[in-house]
């Protein structure tokens, strides 16, 4: 089928050998963590396995890659976001989800509410 493949993600996928293990490295497009600069990180943290990136970066850098690319092939996108996991906050995070909507949808019994700022 001759698909396009990319690999974006937010996080550093050579930790614990995953874009080995993955062959992520083999893609058209490979953009993880160590892509970008490190102001944009979420934290100051440099350690490996570090969750650094926001998904506004990652989610341009694929949105750059679809517009660049778009021909009529098909492609598959490995697109990972930290902020699907939670609670993930860092200055600047979008303030969309909070525990009472999750406790409501997810687990239907209370659990703490976290204020932020």
């Amino acid at each position: 089928m001759n698909y396009r493949t990319g690999v974006f993600s937010a996080q550093d996928e050579d930790f614990g050998g995953i874009a080995a293990r993955c062959h992520f490295r083999s893609a058209d497009m490979f953009v993880d963590e160590k892509s970008f600069p490190p102001q944009l990180r979420m934290y100051s943290n440099t350690a490996p396995g570090g969750i650094d990136m926001p998904a506004g970066p990652v989610a341009a850098k694929f949105a750059e890659w679809c517009c660049q690319n778009a021909d009529s092939r098909p492609f598959f996108a490995y697109v990972n976001f930290q902020e699907m996991h939670f609670p993930y906050y860092y200055d600047g995070a979008p303030k969309l989800f909070f525990y009472t909507m999750l406790a409501e949808v997810v687990h239907s019994r209370p659990v703490a509410i976290l204020k932020t700022a």
